[in-house]
C-alpha cells in the first residue's frame, strides 16, 4: 500500500490532553487516477476522524469554550491603570480681580493654571468576593496669582469593599468561572461522543462495503459454476445422455446469475459511496476507494458469556454522552444556587484609608518630598450601603428558570440512562443472535455444498435430472449469501455493542484511542 502513510490522529481533550493518540495508518484523500491498493478498516476510520465536519465543529466548540473560560478567569485579573495628565488653563479675571492683582504687583487679566498629575490605580477581585482598590496620585499645581512657586501633593489611598449579603462568598463570586469550566468539560465530552459516533458510522459503512464485495465474489462464483454446469449439460446433450431442453434450463440459470453479478456490482458501488461519505470524501473521490483490506471478523467464543448488567454498569461510566448530561446537571444546579443568592438584599461595607502629603516648590525633588512632607495623619473612611428590592421580580424569575433547567437536565439524564441500558441489551442480544446464526449458516452451507456436489455427480453419471442440480445450486447460493449476511451482521453487532458500552475508542473515557482490536472484538467483562 504505497499510497498509505502513517500519522497520528489527534483531537483535543480535557485542558489540552489529546483525545486520540494511537498511532494509526491514515487513508490519504484521493486526488484522481485509478484505484490502487486496498483500504483497511483503520485507514477508513482515521480518514473519517481527521476530515469529518462534525468532528471539526466539535473541536471548534472546545476551542470556543476554552476562550470563554479564559474570559471568565479575567474577572480575577489584577487591573492596573496609569494616567499622565498635563493641563494649561486660562481663567479671565474681572476688573475687581485685576485691580487686586495690580495691587500685588501682577499685571494680568487672567489666572493661568498649570496642572500636572501622575496616577496609578489598581483593582483586584478575590474569589471570596472582597475587592481591593489601591491608588496613588502625585500632582503639581501652579498659577500666576496664588501659587507662584507650585504646590506638590501626593495621595496614597487603599479601599476595600466587603459584600455582606448578595455577592458574598466564593460560591457566588466564582460561579461564572465554574460554569465556564463545566461548559468546557461538557464540550470535551461532546467532542468524544461525536468522535465515537463518527467512528461507529465509519465502521458500519466499512463492514457493509466488505459484505457487498463478498456478495459480488459469491455472485461471480455462482456465475462460474453455472457456466461450468452449462458446459457439462452441453456435453451430455451431445452424448445423447440428456434431452436438448436441458440446454435451455442451463442457459436460463446462467443468465440469471449474470444478472445477479450486475446487481451485486451496483450494491458494491452504493456501499463504496456510503463509505466515502463516512470518510468525508468528495463524491468523485469516493470512486477511487480501493477494495477493502480487512475481512469480516470471526466470532469470539467469550462473547456468549458477557454479562448484560456488567456492560450496562460499564457504559454508565464510559459513555461520553452521559458525561455531557452530568455536566449539564452540574451547571444547572450551580446556576440555581447562584440565582438564589440574587434574592438577597445587598449590603456592602466599604473601608478606605490613606494619607495626603504636601510640598511647596517647582523643583523635581519637590514631587518626591511631597510623599512625606506635612503628613498630618491617616485618613479613614467607612460606609455601609444597603440596597433593598421589594419585589425583585427579575431575580425571582431567574431562579424559577434555573429550577426548570435543573429539572429538565435531570429528566434528560434519566432518559439517556434508560436509552443506554436498552441499547446495550439490544446490542448484546444482536451479538449473541448473530454469532449463533453465523454458526448455523456455516453448517448449512457445508451441508448444501455436499448436496450440490452429489446432485452434479448424479447428473454427470446420468443418474439424476438437471432440475435437481439447479435446485441444489440455488440452495447453496442462498446458504452462501446467508453466511455472508450472518458474518456482516456479527461485525455490525460488535461495533454496535462497543459503541453502546462506550468502549469503541478504548476503555479509558478520558484518553480515547483508535485501536483496531476495539473495532473488531466485543467488549469483555
Amino acid at each position: 500500500m504505497n499510497r498509505i502513510a502513517s500519522f497520528s490522529v489527534y483531537l483535543l481533550c480535557a485542558l489540552g490532553t489529546p483525545l486520540l493518540m494511537a498511532q494509526t495508518t491514515a487513508f490519504p484523500l484521493p486526488t484522481g487516477g485509478p484505484r490502487t491498493g486496498t483500504v483497511s478498516l483503520m485507514d477508513a476510520v482515521s480518514a473519517a476522524v481527521s476530515h469529518d465536519s462534525s468532528v471539526k465543529l466539535a473541536g471548534l466548540d472546545v476551542d470556543a469554550s476554552r476562550a470563554r473560560l479564559l474570559r471568565a478567569q479575567g474577572a480575577f485579573d489584577t487591573r492596573v491603570t496609569t494616567q499622565v495628565q498635563e493641563a494649561h488653563t486660562y481663567y479671565p479675571l474681572t476688573n475687581y480681580q485685576h485691580s487686586l492683582a495690580l495691587s500685588a504687583g501682577i499685571d494680568t487679566f487672567s489666572q493661568t493654571l498649570n496642572f500636572t498629575q501622575y496616577a496609578v490605580d489598581a483593582q483586584k477581585l478575590t474569589s471570596s468576593g472582597i475587592q481591593f482598590e489601591p491608588s496613588w496620585r502625585m500632582s503639581r499645581a501652579a498659577d500666576n496669582l496664588e501659587n507662584l512657586g507650585g504646590v506638590n501633593r501626593t495621595n496614597l489611598n487603599f479601599q476595600v469593599l466587603f459584600p455582606l449579603l448578595r455577592g458574598r462568598g466564593r460560591q457566588f463570586t466564582t460561579a461564572p468561572l465554574r460554569l465556564a469550566k463545566l461548559d468546557l468539560q461538557g464540550r470535551l465530552a461532546q467532542q468524544r461522543d461525536t468522535a465515537a459516533r463518527t467512528v461507529y458510522a465509519t465502521v458500519e459503512a466499512y463492514w457493509r462495503y466488505v459484505a457487498a464485495q463478498q456478495r459480488l465474489q459469491q455472485a461471480r462464483a455462482e456465475l462460474a459454476r453455472s457456466t461450468q454446469l452449462n458446459e457439462s449439460v452441453t456435453t451430455l446433450i451431445q452424448a445423447d445422455r440428456l434431452p436438448a431442453s436441458g440446454s435451455h434450463q442451463a442457459q436460463a440459470d446462467m443468465a440469471s446469475h449474470e444478472s445477479g453479478v450486475l446487481f451485486a456490482q451496483q450494491v458494491v458501488l452504493e456501499a463504496r459511496q456510503a463509505l466515502g461519505d463516512a470518510m468525508a470524501l468528495d463524491p468523485l473521490d469516493s470512486l477511487l476507494i480501493g477494495a477493502p483490506g480487512d475481512a469480516l471478523p470471526e466470532p469470539q467464543a467469550a462473547s456468549d458469556e458477557t454479562d448484560a448488567a456488567t456492560l450496562i454498569s460499564a457504559a454508565m461510566l464510559q459513555r461520553a454522552d452521559l458525561d455531557v448530561s452530568k455536566e449539564r446537571i452540574d451547571a444547572a444546579m450551580l446556576g440555581q444556587k447562584t440565582a438564589a443568592s440574587q434574592l438577597r438584599s445587598r449590603l456592602d461595607l466599604k473601608v478606605e484609608s490613606g494619607y495626603t502629603g504636601l510640598q511647596l516648590g517647582s523643583g523635581p525633588l519637590d514631587y518626591v518630598k511631597s510623599t512625606e512632607s506635612r503628613v498630618q495623619g491617616a485618613d479613614v473612611q467607612a460606609s455601609l450601603t444597603y440596597t433593598w428590592d421589594h419585589a425583585n421580580n427579575d431575580a425571582r424569575g431567574h431562579l424559577e428558570e434555573t429550577r426548570i433547567d435543573a429539572r429538565r437536565a435531570q429528566e434528560a439524564d434519566s432518559a439517556t440512562r434508560r436509552a443506554i441500558g436498552s441499547e446495550v441489551i439490544t446490542a448484546l442480544g444482536e451479538l449473541h443472535a448473530s454469532t449463533a446464526a453465523l454458526v448455523e449458516a456455516k453448517r448449512a452451507e457445508d451441508e448444501l455444498r455436499q448436496v450440490r456436489t452429489g446432485a452434479q455427480d448424479r447428473l454427470i453419471a446420468a443418474a439424476g435430472v438437471l432440475g435437481d442440480v439447479l435446485t441444489a445450486e440455488d440452495a447453496l447460493s442462498s446458504a452462501e449469501l446467508a453466511t455472508i449476511e450472518a458474518r456482516a451482521r456479527y461485525a455490525l453487532a460488535v461495533a454496535r455493542l462497543r459503541y453502546a458500552t462506550g468502549t469503541l475508542l478504548g476503555s479509558d473515557p478520558k484518553h480515547p484511542s483508535l485501536e483496531r482490536i476495539n473495532l473488531v472484538t466485543p467488549p469483555v467483562r
